[in-house]
């Protein structure tokens, strides 16, 4: 049996068993506690929970791909929140992270921009995330996006823009700091407060987008025509994430 907490923080759960069971309460950010229960029939029990907060850190170093040589001010940001860094001397530290799984983006002129998704932080724990830059120049040939099949898309001068509006799926509101992604590429760009982003001197040819944000479904838009010299419109409504309490 599972709920959710209400805006207030309230909670119910009803027609539990009567007996001895396990309540579990967890939210990304937060140690998870647990306590014993004991269910008396005909009668209504009170379990409150207070979560402290699980901080850990990220660190790494920013280099270049080519030469192996260290890149200093690059910006690191961890998408979806407003923490960010400057990589002054080639290595970055960010401290007091949430524990769960985060994107990283860092950035700097000159270079392709580059996102590593799928981090996982544990709570009291280091984690280590190095980024290699390659020179726009340069074809990128990388997917940081786990599970893509890695693609070659060669960069243009062409003046070719995606863009479009992020909202939640339910109310239709817009969601601001929502991540878009080229898959196979480092090419992105975060929805601005109004839910808009926009993507420019995006690859030509046939592409896949995704969309994420912390609290929400990931979503994926595939075969994606973006002919030469062209702005495309491609929204995106996210499904709210459930957050799951464990079974008795």
């Amino acid at each position: 049996m599972e709920t959710i907490t209400h805006i207030d923080g309230y909670y119910l759960i009803d027609k539990v068993p009567v007996g001895i069971g396990r309540l579990e309460a967890s939210k990304m950010g937060y140690n998870p506690v647990e306590t014993d229960v004991k269910v008396i029939g005909d009668s209504s029990t009170i379990v409150n929970f207070a979560l402290t907060k699980a901080e850990a850190n990220i660190k790494g170093e920013v280099m270049d791909a080519s030469t192996g040589k260290i890149i200093s001010s690059a910006n690191v940001a961890i998408l979806g929140t407003t923490i960010e860094t400057i990589a002054s001397d080639g290595f970055y530290f960010i401290p007091n992270v949430s524990p769960g799984i985060h994107s990283l983006k860092a950035s700097r002129v000159g270079y392709n921009p580059m996102i590593v998704t799928d981090v996982r932080v544990s709570k009291d724990s280091v984690v280590v995330v190095d980024f290699r830059f390659v020179p726009v120049s340069v074809q990128a040939t990388e997917g940081e996006i786990k599970g893509e099949k890695p693609t070659k898309i060669k960069y243009t001068k062409y003046s070719t823009n995606i863009k479009g509006r992020i909202t939640d799926a339910k109310t239709g509101e817009s969601l601001p700091g929502a991540t878009v992604v080229v898959l196979g590429t480092h090419i992105s760009d975060i929805s601005n407060i109004d839910g808009n982003y926009v993507i420019q001197n995006a690859p030509v040819g046939i592409c896949s987008l995704r969309a994420y944000m912390m609290g929400y479904e990931r979503m994926t838009v595939k075969d994606i025509r973006v002919p030469k010299d062209s702005t495309v419109t491609v929204d995106f409504r996210l499904a709210p994430e459930v957050i799951k309490m464990p079974r008795w």
